[in-house]
């Protein structure tokens, strides 16, 4: 019984963030507000309610499968970095959370700061973390590898861009095609890194999802041992 309430409430935490997270992508491109984020929650019982219906049937197969803690541990990670990024932006500004170059982009974009036109974000993003938190498993080592691959990204940026103009002003660049597109804008070399960062923390969730009976089955036989001896 008490699994099936666990897999209960872990459907439930899924539905519900991706209820948000779908409001959120139809609202943010004509301002996400609290106000437009409710009219949004209307919307899905009517225009969008076979969108809603798709995703929740996607939710249904993944807790049949028993994956629904799995996918909440990936959006822990992200909500994590989200997170994290808001309460940077709130402290020091977007030019620190996001890196210069890609403040850079936004800005020619007509986006200085996301926050300001799509205030909901402010309550949203720690909303949707904590529903994540609820239901993932490994919580602590999945929000901290969230909070330590975004805090090297915001550092190893800069030095990053460094190492692209040192390699560009090579006289005879090694692999110039990669250089080409590192170069072809300047918030590349930042967005690679951010991906390569994003990938290597949702691997490691991918892991301790797949491999987590081995690890609990060597504790068991080393405590059974010491147990012996």
């Amino acid at each position: 019984m008490k699994p099936l309430l666990l897999s209960l409430k872990d459907f439930v935490l899924l539905v519900l963030v991706c209820t948000m997270i779908l409001i959120s992508i139809n609202q943010i491109s004509h301002g996400l507000t609290a106000s437009a984020f409710w009219e949004g929650v209307k919307d899905l019982g009517h225009s969008h309610l076979s969108l809603f219906l798709g995703v929740l049937f996607i939710c249904i197969q993944l807790a049949a499968m028993q994956w629904s803690a799995f996918t909440l541990n990936i959006f822990l990670t992200i909500t994590s970095t989200l997170l994290f990024a808001l309460m940077v932006t709130l402290t020091f500004g977007p030019a620190v959370s996001l890196t210069p170059s890609v403040q850079h982009m936004a800005e020619s974009a007509g986006i200085e700061n996301i926050l300001q036109d799509n205030s909901a974000l402010y309550w949203l993003i720690p909303l949707a973390w904590f529903i994540c938190l609820l239901g993932a498993k490994h919580q602590v080592r999945t929000f901290c590898m969230a909070i330590f691959c975004y805090a090297l990204w915001v550092i190893c940026t800069p030095m990053l861009n460094n190492v692209v103009a040192d390699w560009a002003a090579q006289e005879s660049p090694v692999l110039p095609q990669l250089l080409n597109i590192l170069l072809g804008a300047g918030w590349m070399p930042a967005m690679a890194l951010g991906c390569f960062l994003l990938i290597f923390s949702l691997f490691v969730d991918i892991l301790d999802t797949l491999f987590p009976e081995k690890k609990k089955q060597k504790t068991t036989d080393k405590a059974t041992d010491e147990a012996a001896g």
